[in-house]
C-alpha cells in the first residue's frame, strides 16, 4: 500500500511540476515547446496513455500523438477537479480514448487513473489544465512486483478493491462483489475482518 501510495503520489507531483515549467506559465497553450514536452513525458513514462493541454473551457489544445486535439474534456472530473487544483482520480474504464488505443491483450477493458493540475500563467489566473491518463495496469504491475518479492509461502493475498467493493486486481477476481463487511471505511486506515 505505501510503495502505490508513493507511486500515485510522484506522478501527481510530475504532472503539478510540468504545469509550472516556464512554456505552460507564459500562457500560450498551442507553443510548440509544450507539445515537445507531452511528448517527451510520455516517452519516458510508459505508465501514461496520454497527455494533454486544454484550455479554461475544456477543448484540449495540444495532446500526446495528437489524441483528442479539437475535442471538449469539460464535463470530465479530471477537468473540472483540476480548474481547483492539483488531482488524482478514481480508476475507470477509458470513455474517450478506448476508440483510439489498442486493447489490451488479455481482453480486459482499458482502465486509467487520471492525474491533472491547473495551468496558472504568471499573474496566477487558471489558462487551462494539464492531464494525464496512467494505465491501470502499471498499478497492478506495481502490486504484483511487490506480491512476487513476497513469496506464495507468506500465504497473503492482496486485493484492490474500489469503491463499490468490486475486486480491481487481482485479474482473476476482476468484478467479484460481496467483500465481507467490516471493511475500512474512509475515515479509518484499515480494519481487522475475516472473509
Amino acid at each position: 500500500a505505501n510503495l502505490l501510495a508513493a507511486n500515485l503520489r510522484e506522478r501527481e507531483l510530475e504532472i503539478a511540476l510540468l504545469s509550472q515549467e516556464a512554456p505552460f506559465v507564459r500562457g500560450d497553450l498551442l507553443h510548440p515547446d509544450i507539445l515537445s514536452s507531452l511528448e517527451l513525458r510520455k516517452k519516458s513514462r510508459s505508465e501514461f496513455a496520454w497527455l494533454g493541454v486544454a484550455d479554461a473551457n475544456g477543448k484540449v489544445i495540444q495532446a500526446s500523438g495528437g489524441m483528442l486535439q479539437g475535442l471538449s474534456v469539460g464535463k470530465r472530473p479530471w477537468f473540472t477537479a483540476a480548474l481547483q487544483g492539483v488531482y488524482t482520480g478514481d480508476v475507470h474504464e477509458a470513455v474517450l480514448l478506448a476508440k483510439l488505443l489498442p486493447s489490451q491483450a488479455s481482453g480486459e477493458p482499458l482502465r486509467f487513473i487520471d492525474f491533472a493540475a491547473p495551468i496558472k500563467n504568471k499573474d496566477g489566473l487558471v489558462i487551462g489544465v494539464i492531464g494525464a491518463h496512467g494505465h491501470w495496469r502499471w498499478v497492478t504491475d506495481t502490486v504484483q512486483a511487490a506480491v512476487d518479492r513476497m513469496g506464495s509461502e507468506s500465504g497473503l493475498e492482496i486485493l484492490i478493491v474500489d469503491k463499490k467493493a468490486a475486486v480491481l486486481y487481482p485479474q482473476r477476481l476482476m468484478g467479484l462483489g460481496g467483500l465481507p463487511d467490516g471493511m475500512p471505511t474512509q475515515q479509518q486506515t484499515y480494519a481487522n475482518t475475516a472473509w
